[in-house]
């Protein structure tokens, strides 16, 4: 940038990655808090905060066919990703409930996605990136060949960081070879109970089940299984889905045409995020979602029966509360010294406290 920002501008809307970095570089030169977007439409900035929308870096840089990478800017949304990559016959599985305007940068700011028997968030599809942190400037890491990657993965720290540790510029996604079959069946609604009991039930490895996701509303004590199944053969899939519905029908439960689990928080919302044994799953479930009607903590309860993850989506008033029910629900408590780690992985990326956020930290460490 050949002259400084404005120092009266609210927001700053770059053209490229180039000018995002020559911006936000001299914002932070000059002590200014930065609070960065991926939309053209911000919400009303914090108080002495500048904003910077990257809303223009939108493109789909490259898709590598042979390597089976996709190189993105990052506001490149969702639904072109996904695009670009089917053209290819290749999909980035994190990206499959994702709505389609979702900037992608947003996405790994959230660290979007549950962890699946078959399918990761969109963290563990993460190769590299370019990315700004105050304390260093520009950084790019990783390579688009996925057998030349040695080394600490140092993008993925800034996954699920809200941008409290850096900004992404650009991301490069590992993308795998579309599944020739694939089906997605929801259940009927039950008490969580129940459903959590048939989620486990279901997650058994001789159904060979892709994912298996609960969502509870435990206001209403009601929850929604839904089963997703893939195979290179179609019969094979056709063999799979005819298993898994007799298995549910063997325990009084049907295939519903509604599929109403939701695919992204609500803007408005705080995730809090955590994980245990799948064992220990319907269990933990059962308690939390009693908690939370007893001690009127609002909120969604979705969690995923292979990988043992749940997120709570809740008010953000009410994030600190959600989190300590999902400890008392059984969630092991963070070790000892785990709180000042985190503080001091955002000091060695922003010392300076120069990038502002309005998400409350709400992250719970996931167990093992």
């Amino acid at each position: 940038m050949s002259t400084p920002p404005d120092p009266t501008t609210a927001v700053y809307t770059p053209a490229s990655a180039g000018e995002a970095a020559d911006l936000l570089l001299a914002l932070w030169a000059s002590g200014r808090r930065t609070q960065v977007v991926y939309t053209a439409a911000p919400s009303p900035p914090l108080p002495g905060v500048a904003v910077v929308s990257l809303h223009r870096l939108n493109q789909i840089e490259q898709v590598d066919r042979e390597n089976g990478v996709v190189a993105a800017a990052a506001a490149a949304p969702v639904a072109a990703l996904r695009a670009a990559a089917a053209a290819s016959n290749l999909w980035c599985p994190a990206l499959r409930w994702l709505p389609g305007d979702l900037p992608i940068g947003r996405a790994l700011a959230s660290g979007l996605g549950r962890r699946s028997r078959r399918y990761g968030t969109i963290g563990d599809y993460l190769l590299g990136a370019r990315f700004l942190a105050p304390s260093v400037g520009i950084v790019r890491h990783g390579r688009p060949v996925i057998k030349d990657a040695t080394g600490y993965h140092l993008s993925a720290a800034l996954v699920g960081s809200e941008d409290r540790l850096g900004v992404f510029l650009d991301a490069l996604l590992r993308l795998v070879p579309r599944p020739a079959g694939r089906a997605v069946e929801t259940l009927d609604p039950q008490p969580l109970p129940a459903a959590a009991s048939l989620a486990r039930a279901l997650a058994h490895p001789a159904l060979g089940a892709a994912a298996v996701e609960i969502a509870a509303d435990p206001e209403r004590d009601a929850a929604v299984v839904r089963v997703e199944l893939e195979d290179a053969a179609r019969p094979a899939l056709e063999e799979r889905r005819a298993r898994l519905v007799e298995r549910a029908g063997g325990l009084g439960v049907s295939v519903s045409p509604a599929d109403p689990i939701p695919t992204e928080p609500p803007a408005s919302a705080a995730v809090v995020r955590a994980g245990v044994d799948p064992a220990d799953l319907p269990a933990v479930l059962v308690r939390l979602a009693d908690l939370a009607r007893r001690r009127d903590v609002p909120g969604l309860i979705l969690a995923e029966a292979t990988g043992g993850g749940i997120e709570v989506w809740t008010d953000p008033a009410a994030a600190d509360a959600a989190r300590e029910l999902l400890f008392l629900a059984g969630v092991p408590r963070p070790a000892p010294g785990v709180e000042r780690l985190a503080a001091l992985t955002r000091r060695a990326f922003d010392p300076g406290g120069l990038l502002a956020f309005a998400p409350p930290d709400t992250t719970a460490p996931r167990a093992g």
